[in-house]
């Protein structure tokens, strides 16, 4: 039997932790760029193609507060051009090394297409 995964792949990082007040962690949790899923399939997904996934999109909640409502988006426009995107701002181009180095709340990955 052929199976296939999805084309997109969005993974959300839990932050918060809970009892009666929200808080949220502020550390970073490190994330590829290129994300190979065949480790994490069960046994009968092993035979599946295309197991490769490039990081597109990484969200930012910006601040500790669930409360407020500041979010900023790195988006892949490109081959290798970043794009950073503030509510009311305009895009900003940036490095690769700082999208990897952000605390990422939702990380967004496009299936590589086999060669």
């Amino acid at each position: 039997m052929s199976h296939s995964l999805p084309q997109m792949l969005a993974i959300q990082l839990e932050y918060f932790r809970g009892s009666f007040h929200v808080n949220k962690h502020v550390h970073h949790i490190w994330f590829p760029r290129r994300l190979n899923t065949k480790p994490y399939l069960s046994t009968q997904h092993q035979g599946t193609k295309a197991t490769d996934y490039d990081l597109y999109a990484v969200a930012v909640h910006d601040g500790a507060d669930i409360g407020k409502d500041r979010y900023a988006i790195y988006i892949k426009t490109s081959q290798e051009v970043w794009n950073l995107y503030k509510s009311g701002e305009s895009a900003i181009e940036v490095s690769i090394v700082r999208v990897l180095s952000v605390r990422a709340d939702m990380l967004f990955y496009a299936r590589r297409t086999p060669a």
